[in-house]
């Protein structure tokens, strides 16, 4: 457990360094003693359980693919975190009977009355939707129960995560904790017929993540999703923002609720009124090219830009660069190395995108150490030991103070940009804001119409 505990340390600390943010909604829903299972969509591989392992207060014992016991190290120390192999049919055939072993483990743990995390897609995915789920997390759960007369008190804790740009440094996540499923409720169905029993479990589990997190089921609507998020959020948070739902949650999880709310919206006028769904699609699609040609922004449409303003906003851009460019200069070259390091690392081992942000974090964690050591060295010698312990302990307000002002003066030269395209293409600028201005009324008479057949927000 000392081990454990450590190795949690040193990852939350890791985690926290490479999020911005991670979002925890509800984790009143998770049992603080007691068998349960945490169930959750996978969307980011490795990642995925990273941040459930150092988010929930209970130690987690993970269900992980045979292909990560592999190598001999990487076996030992998954073994000593306690996670168990799992041996799927299209890694190899003939590994099939080990599992065996992997659900008597597992009946071990719960009798136990701890806790088991595993992800039953049974693979990471970059979609934003639900995978079809396997049948083990409900087959553990009621084999553990039928083991025991069903009186084990196994319950099952569906989890939506949610990440709002995986391949970036400083981005965010969310973790969306659903209410306990209550296992010893399949009892009946699961004598009659283990079956249809395994079966009903893992398609309530397959609805509970559906409502926890984003799922978009046709691969094609997805662009228009995201289409609808960059010119719709804000009239939609407006309208929903005394949903009790909304109220209840942080930053992360209202971008969460409102694209979901979106891409809920979208498939059920596709499939009860594909014809002004098609239409709508068609002609959004065609607005957010016409401002892409222009490199407009969605947002800058909905205001007014005058020559003042752009000349204050010149001056605003000016100053600040001049500010700030020192302390860029010694971030750049305090950081930026093993930040590209990182970057690389990113994209050689992060080739599949649900990879690419525990690339980022092993990546950066190597280089940033490895840099830090060495200039830190080069000052200690050169200088002095004080004055080496205090340029290492300013390197990462160094790195962070780059990162903002980079960002701070990236956006503001957009605005400036966007606003002076304004200035110049009156005409084709104001023919944008009359074609947005329609959209925009359409996708009311949408929203209030899908808000009275459901009856409400939820």
């Amino acid at each position: 457990m000392i081990f454990y505990n450590f190795i949690k340390l040193i990852l939350r600390i890791a985690t926290n360094i490479f999020f911005e943010e991670i979002e925890i909604h509800n984790i009143k829903n998770v049992p603080t003693e007691g068998p349960i299972l945490i169930a959750a969509n996978h969307p980011s591989s490795i990642m995925d359980a990273l941040v459930l392992g150092v988010k929930t207060p209970r130690k987690i014992h993970y269900i992980g693919h045979s292909g990560l016991f592999s190598n001999p190290i990487s076996k030992k120390f998954l073994y000593a975190m306690g996670i168990i192999p799992v041996y799927r049919r299209f890694d190899n055939p003939d590994n099939m009977n080990k599992n065996d072993d992997m659900f008597r483990a597992a009946y071990t743990i719960l009798e136990e009355g701890k806790c088991i995390g595993i992800f039953p897609e049974g693979t990471s995915q970059t979609d934003r939707k639900v995978l079809k789920l396997k049948t083990g997390t409900a087959r553990i759960a009621l084999g553990a129960e039928k083991q025991n007369d069903f009186n084990l008190g196994v319950t099952i804790v569906p989890l939506g995560l949610y990440f709002t740009a995986r391949h970036r440094f400083r981005s965010n996540v969310l973790l969306n904790f659903g209410k306990p499923i209550i296992v010893s409720e399949f009892k009946k169905d699961y004598l009659a017929d283990e079956y249809e029993g395994v079966h009903l479990l893992t398609d309530k589990i397959s609805l509970e993540l559906g409502n926890l997190t984003i799922n978009i089921q046709r691969e094609e609507l997805n662009d228009f999703v995201i289409d609808l998020e960059k010119i719709y959020r804000t009239p939609l948070k407006d309208t929903l923002e005394e949903d009790e739902i909304i109220i209840s949650g942080d930053e992360v999880f209202k971008d969460m609720f409102l694209t979901k709310h979106l891409a809920d919206a979208v498939s059920y006028y596709m499939e009860n009124d594909p014809v002004k769904a098609k239409e709508l699609l068609h002609d959004v699609k065609y607005y957010r090219m016409k401002i892409d040609r222009l490199n407009l922004h969605d947002s800058l449409l909905q205001t007014d830009i005058k020559k003042s303003k752009v000349t204050k906003r010149s001056w605003k851009i000016a100053m600040w660069s001049v500010i700030g460019f020192p302390l860029w200069i010694a971030g750049i070259i305090t950081n930026y190395p093993p930040y590209r390091f990182a970057d690389i690392v990113g994209k050689k081992i992060g080739y599949d995108q649900t990879k690419t942000s525990s690339a980022l974090m092993i990546g950066g964690g190597i280089g940033f150490l490895v840099y830090y050591f060495l200039e830190t060295l080069l000052i200690w010698n050169f200088f002095s030991p004080m004055i080496g312990i205090l340029f290492l302990i300013s390197l990462p307000f160094l790195g962070f103070g780059a990162l903002a002002y980079r960002k701070k003066v990236k956006y503001r030269w957009r605005i400036w940009r966007f606003s002076l395209t304004l200035l110049t293409n009156r005409h084709i600028v104001k023919k944008l804001k009359i074609e947005r201005n329609s959209i925009i009324r359409r996708l009311d008479e949408f929203k209030d119409d899908y808000l009275k057949v459901m009856g409400g927000s939820e």
